[in-house]
């Protein structure tokens, strides 16, 4: 199972809903859904793992040559999962989703004429299913990529400020009767995160001395909404990557591991008001970066310990349950073999890909109470 070395996106979002039990009582029983996918013969096939056994799909649409799973939920005992499918070179890129046990998946709507179109976000709420993205109207050089969202299948416009050009949205997340959706804009002169609450746009500054931000994960819990990331100081090989997250609009930043070189945030989750990140950092060795998984409970460092021979790691997502944290992540071992795993309070479980599968992945881990 060779493979190249990889760089994992994660356009991972968790929304986990499951009751608080009492300090002296068991973790509710919980069954663990892991989205993700892998090569086959230069196939690419979406896949999920449920309590670490894995189901393959055969579901892309015909004359589908590529997929990447960006996520998956569940609601009411049905599984969804949405990707963006693309068909071969000169052709547009299109995102579907679809339930467990469907035939084929189901093409999101967008305009006849657009161009690229993505998914990025995918929850569930009862029985709907809800995804984030943004379409480009037409392929006319001039037109602009436009966020939106959809609630089975049928597209929602955002609020934008006079002004706009391209927008994004980037992650979703349900409650109750409320829509949270995150992304981002550009208009002349100046770029901004933001956040929509029914449409109702915030947007989000800046970490002091960041060139860039790059966002990783979307939670809410009640009325606390949290966007993790991780900020970029200098360019090229003297670039520094520092962890942070937004509450409500205000930037919090997270504690620095002793001898860390970058240290990046990659997901996060809320539980009774307790915000819980995972993530990685990089210090200097003798022979090279060597890259620690990590998470950070209420700003608090925990090591995630990986199998021997791991070359280096990487997170790609967090859910909680009581007191049981789960991470999902990957390495990469001494014969260049990318191996995905998921971390339960100290135990890892592979997660094992078919014999054969190239560049396996996992995308997001959702938690159900049984």
């Amino acid at each position: 199972m060779k493979s190249k070395k990889y760089v994992f996106i994660l356009f991972a979002v968790l929304i986990l809903a499951l009751t608080a039990c009492g300090d002296t009582e068991p973790d509710p029983d919980v069954t663990v859904y892991v989205a993700g996918g892998y090569m086959d013969g230069g196939k690419a096939i979406p896949c999920y793992w449920e309590d670490g056994v894995i189901t393959s799909l055969d579901i892309l649409p015909d004359g589908a040559s590529n997929v990447g799973v960006v996520g998956m939920a569940v609601s009411e005992g049905n599984i969804y999962m949405a990707a963006r499918f693309n068909f071969g070179i000169g052709t547009k890129d299109k995102p579907y989703y679809w339930k467990i046990g469907d035939i084929t998946p189901t093409p999101l709507d967008i305009p006849d004429e657009a161009d690229n179109s993505y998914v990025f976000g995918i929850t569930a709420q009862g029985e709907n299913a809800y995804m984030s993205g943004n379409y480009r109207p037409d392929s006319d050089p001039g037109s602009y990529l436009t966020a939106c969202y959809w609630k089975n299948g049928e597209k929602f416009g955002l609020e934008l400020p006079a002004g706009a050009t391209n927008s994004i949205a980037h992650y979703i997340a349900v409650q109750g009767e409320d829509i949270y959706v995150f992304g981002e804009y550009w208009k002349p002169g100046g770029h901004s995160f933001c956040y929509w609450v029914n449409d109702v746009i915030t947007d989000l500054a800046y970490p002091a001395g960041a060139d860039s931000v790059n966002p990783t994960g979307f939670a809410v819990e009640g009325n606390k909404v949290c966007i993790s990331g991780y900020y970029q100081v200098g360019e090229g090989k003297d670039a520094e990557n520092f962890p942070f997250y937004w509450e409500n609009g205000t930037i919090r930043t997270l504690s620095l591991p002793a001898g860390y070189k970058s240290t990046i945030a990659e997901g996060i989750t809320v539980q009774k008001g307790t915000v819980y990140i995972c993530g990685y950092y990089s210090n200097d060795s003798e022979d090279g970066d060597d890259i620690t998984s990590i998470y950070w409970k209420n700003d608090k460092i925990n090591k995630i310990a990986v199998p021997e021979g791991a070359l280096w790691t990487w997170t790609n997502g967090i859910a909680v349950n009581g007191s049981t944290v789960y991470i999902i992540g990957g390495f990469v071992d001494d014969e260049n073999n990318t191996i995905n795993w998921l971390w339960e309070n100290g135990t890892i479980t592979i997660l094992e890909a078919p014999l054969g599968a190239k560049n396996p992945y996992t995308s997001s881990i959702v938690l159900v109470r049984k």
